[in-house]
C-alpha cells in the first residue's frame, strides 16, 4: 500500500484558495497538507505514518532553481528526510514556477533528484491556470536534458505557460505525462 501526498502553500492568499479547491477538484491524493512553510511542511509530513510515498506535489511558488512555502527555499535534503520511505517508482512534482529553469534549476533538479532518491519533476515556465508548461521529469542517474535557456525569453524574462507550448498539460492532471520522462 503507497498513497500520493499533496503540500499546498496556504498562505498565498487567493492562490492558496484556488489550491485549496483544485486538492479536492482532482481528488487523487489520500494526504492533503496546506501550510504556510517549509519548517511546517517536514513537521507535518514526518509526522504521518511511515506509508510508503507513491507521489508528493508541491503547489508554492517557484523560481529558477528556488520553490518557495511562506518565504523559506526548500531544502530537499530536509524533504527527502521528512519525506520517509518510498513507493518503487514514486516522484515528486515541483508544481512551482520555472523551479527546473536555467543554470540553477539544473542544479536544483540534479540536487532534487540526488536527495529524495526518486523521479522528480518540475517546470521551465511560469505555471498557472489552465496550463503548466516546460514540464520535465528527472529519474535517479540522469543529468538534466533540457536547454538551460528553456522557457527564457530573448529579454531574459520568464515565459508563460500555453496550450502551444511543448511539455504543456493541464492543472487538473494528476500525474505527470509519460512522454515528460527521458528513459
Amino acid at each position: 500500500m503507497s498513497r500520493r501526498i499533496l503540500i499546498y502553500d496556504d498562505g498565498a492568499g487567493l492562490l492558496s484558495w484556488a489550491w485549496w479547491f483544485g486538492s479536492g477538484f482532482i481528488g487523487s491524493f489520500d494526504v492533503v497538507l496546506p501550510v504556510r512553510s517549509w519548517t511546517q511542511a517536514y513537521r507535518e509530513l514526518a509526522a504521518l505514518p511511515r506509508v510508503p510515498a507513491a507521489a508528493l506535489q508541491l503547489w508554492c511558488h517557484g523560481n529558477q532553481g528556488d520553490v518557495f512555502l511562506g518565504d523559506e527555499d526548500v531544502n530537499v535534503e530536509a524533504l527527502g528526510l521528512a519525506l520517509g520511505p518510498l513507493a518503487p517508482n514514486a516522484y515528486v512534482w515541483f508544481r512551482a514556477c520555472a523551479a527546473f529553469g536555467g543554470v540553477k534549476g539544473h542544479r536544483f533538479a540534479a540536487d532534487a533528484v540526488d536527495a529524495l532518491r526518486c523521479g522528480v519533476v518540475g517546470h521551465t515556465r511560469i505555471v498557472g491556470a489552465p496550463c503548466q508548461s516546460g514540464g520535465h521529469g528527472l529519474l535517479p542517474g540522469q543529468a538534466p536534458y533540457w536547454p538551460v535557456t528553456e522557457g527564457v525569453g530573448p529579454d531574459g524574462k520568464l515565459l508563460r505557460s500555453g496550450p502551444l507550448v511543448p511539455n504543456t498539460c493541464v492543472v487538473t492532471r494528476s500525474n505527470p505525462p509519460a512522454a515528460w520522462w527521458v528513459r
